[in-house]
């Protein structure tokens, strides 16, 4: 579904005295393959290069080198123009539902609006996938007249996947979609988020820095560590027995937040 091949990104800094230095790479030749109906995951610390990955594959960010394919197509260098059915296609979920939901709009507007932009769609039958995007994360029919300060931080969560799924799309990119919620709404949504997967055959890219909840989400994950990748392999493998030092220690970070929790 989705190929990040050879990826690079480099972003200017100021030297001393405001002189241009070197430029600062936080991805470093990173390749990695989603495929249909499955989760990879993207797993490191603050910094690690995750996130800015993420953004590359929304193509939201141009890489400074390297290809992204989505379904076998280069879209590296489209214009934004040639992306409209690559945006319907590829989702994002956020971190922060609050940040990402406009708190002046309703819950119905806040999961119409991709309809809209997208253009050339009934209202009734907007309204119809409104009522569906609502039951696919078991919110009831009333909550469309719901503003999101009236939401709990897991029912406003619920309303950012519904508007991921309002334009039924193939593949969810997932940036630490639970980290920002109490420990006790996380598995609720992590369940969510694969009973959805099931039913319509999504594809997961998972960013996160957890790795029990990348081993629970994923099928293959690949560590990150200051933009490089320092181990891939399937989810059992890499937290059963992880070969990289990194990798251990944000293991053993996973299981002292466990112990903690």
């Amino acid at each position: 579904m989705l190929n990040l091949i050879n990826i690079t990104k480099s972003y200017p800094r100021k030297g001393l005295f405001g002189r241009g230095g070197e430029p600062a790479r936080v991805v470093d030749d990173v390749s990695f393959s989603l495929q249909g109906g499955r989760t990879f995951g993207l797993i490191g610390e603050s910094g690690s290069g995750k996130s800015t990955l993420a953004r590359i594959a929304l193509r939201l960010v141009d890489p400074t080198s390297g290809t992204v394919l989505y379904r076998g197509e280069d879209i590296t260098g489209h214009a934004p123009s040639r992306l409209m059915a690559f945006r319907r296609e590829v989702q994002p979920v956020f971190q922060s539902a609050s940040g990402a939901l406009d708190p002046r709009m309703r819950v119905a507007a806040l999961l119409e609006q991709p309809l809209v932009i997208a253009g050339g769609m009934a209202r009734s039958e907007r309204e119809d996938r409104v009522a569906a995007a609502l039951r696919a994360v078991e919110l009831p029919a009333d909550f469309t007249t719901r503003l999101p300060r009236t939401l709990s931080g897991g029912q406003r969560q619920r309303i950012g996947i519904a508007r991921a799924l309002i334009t039924e799309p193939k593949v969810l990119i997932l940036d630490e979609p639970v980290s920002a919620l109490d420990v006790s709404v996380q598995a609720q949504i992590l369940n969510l988020l694969k009973d959805i997967q099931q039913a319509r055959g999504l594809s997961y890219l998972f960013i996160g820095h957890d790795l029990a909840v990348a081993r629970f989400m994923c099928d293959e994950i690949a560590v990150l560590e200051r933009g490089r990748l320092v181990e891939r392999g399937p989810a059992d493998q890499i937290v059963g027995s992880p070969d990289n030092a990194y990798t251990k220690g944000l293991l053993e970070a996973s299981r002292w937040s466990d112990h903690r929790g």
